[in-house]
C-alpha cells in the first residue's frame, strides 16, 4: 500500500537546487496549460501562470533561507490565492497586438476570469489607443459584448447612453430623469494602456506605481523595435 498523503499545511523538505528544478519545470509545463485548458482565451492562462509562478519564486525565497522547504500553502491558501489576485490590480498585462487595433474604433475585449474583471480597448479617431472597464457607469450593463469587432460610438445595450471613443458622455436618454447630472459629469472608467514592441499592454490602475518601460526594465537593447516591425502570428 502507498503511504498516506500528508496533512494539510505539512512542509516538506527539499534542497534548493531542487526548487529551481520546479520552478523550470512550471515553466514548462506553461505550455501544456495553454493547450489543454478549456478557457477561450489562452493568453491569460500563459499570463496567469507567469503571475502564479512570480509569488510562488518569491514565497519559495522568503522561506529558503530558514528550512530548506516548499509547502502546499500556495496550492490550498486562500489567503495566498487572495494575494494572487491582488497582483492583477497593478500589474502590466499583454493584452493584443497594435494590428489588432490599426483603425478608429477598432476595439477588443478582455476576461480577467481570475479577478472576475471585464476590459475593452479601442483605438479612437486620432489613433490613440483607450481601455475601459467593459461596464456602462449608468446601470453596470456589459458595453462590448463581442470578442473583436469596430465601433463609431459606444453605446450601452441597456438604456441606451453613448459615449465617445475616448470614453466622454455624449448622450444620456430621458435626461430629465436625471435632476443635476450632466454629461460632462459622467464617463467611462479607465485604465492605463501603453504599447511595447508593438504588443499592447493594460493596467488596471489609471495612474499605475510604475509606467511600463520601468516594468519591462532589463530586456536587451532593440528588442522593442524588433519585435514591432516584424510580422508575427499572433494567437489568443
Amino acid at each position: 500500500m502507498g503511504k498516506p498523503p500528508p496533512p494539510a499545511g505539512r512542509q516538506h523538505r527539499i534542497t534548493k537546487p531542487k526548487i529551481m528544478n520546479i520552478i523550470i519545470l512550471l515553466f514548462r509545463s506553461r505550455d501544456y496549460w495553454i493547450t489543454s485548458c478549456d478557457c477561450s482565451n489562452s493568453l491569460l492562462c500563459q499570463v496567469s501562470s507567469l503571475v502564479f509562478i512570480r509569488i510562488l519564486v518569491e514565497y519559495t525565497t522568503m522561506n529558503a533561507n530558514t528550512a530548506n522547504t516548499i509547502s502546499n500553502i500556495p496550492f490550498v491558501s486562500t489567503a495566498f490565492y487572495e494575494r494572487e489576485k491582488a497582483l492583477w490590480q497593478d500589474s502590466w498585462i499583454m493584452a493584443a497586438r497594435e494590428s489588432d487595433l490599426l483603425e478608429s474604433g477598432s476595439f477588443i475585449t478582455l476576461e480577467l476570469k481570475v479577478i472576475k474583471t471585464s476590459i475593452a480597448i479601442i483605438r479612437d479617431g486620432k489613433g490613440n489607443l483607450h481601455g475601459y472597464h467593459n461596464i456602462c457607469p449608468h446601470r453596470n450593463g456589459r458595453l462590448f459584448c463581442d470578442r473583436q469587432g469596430k465601433r463609431a460610438a459606444i453605446v450601452c445595450r441597456f438604456h441606451g447612453w453613448s459615449f465617445t471613443l475616448g470614453g466622454e458622455c455624449q448622450a444620456i436618454p430621458e435626461a430629465q430623469l436625471f435632476p443635476g447630472l450632466g454629461k460632462q459629469d459622467v464617463r467611462l472608467a479607465s485604465i492605463s494602456v501603453d504599447v511595447w514592441g508593438g504588443f499592447v499592454f493594460i493596467n488596471l490602475q489609471a495612474n499605475p506605481k510604475h509606467p511600463l518601460a520601468d516594468y519591462l526594465h532589463g530586456l536587451p537593447s532593440g528588442l522593442d523595435a524588433f519585435l514591432a516591425g516584424s510580422q508575427w502570428d499572433w494567437y489568443t
